[in-house]
């Protein structure tokens, strides 16, 4: 499929806005976060730990092991102050870097699946599809036209 010059412009700058947007998003989880919370620094070392690990399997006693917390603690702060629980905002970051991926590479769902740490390509559809409202491959194709 060749795309005119114009048309790529246009798919670029969606893409950049969404990501934007992305971005913004998160950066209101964290500050409303840092607000109510004396645990801020905390909970931003958890969110760079998920960051730099979300590619594999990572549980939420690790999580709280890197941050000096128990497993217990760990969940009730996080969602206290991130308003998820855990796994949500994994996944939400694994979304996240998923939908960079369908928008920058040609892989398929199932290596991006793998790439995200979600071994299961259903799965990952399925989690894919509740932060998006749509699949991975809806999502690919809706940014093509």
């Amino acid at each position: 499929m060749q795309f005119t010059y114009k048309e790529m412009i246009i798919k670029h700058v969606m893409h950049d806005e969404y990501m934007i947007a992305r971005r913004i998003l998160t950066e209101v989880i964290i500050r409303v976060s840092h607000k109510r919370n004396m645990h801020y620094p905390l909970i931003a070392k958890a969110i760079g730990y998920i960051d730099q690990n979300y590619n594999r399997k990572i549980k939420l006693s690790e999580v709280a092991e890197h941050v000096g917390f128990s497993k217990e603690y760990m969940c009730r702060i996080f969602k206290d102050n991130m308003g998820l629980v855990y796994n949500d905002y994994l996944n939400f970051v694994r979304a996240g870097k998923a939908e960079q991926m369908l928008l920058q590479t040609d892989m398929t769902v199932k290596s991006i699946s793998e790439k995200v740490g979600l071994e299961d390509p259903g799965y990952f559809s399925k989690i894919f599809k509740r932060f998006n409202g749509c699949t991975p491959n809806e999502f690919r194709k809706n940014f093509e036209k």
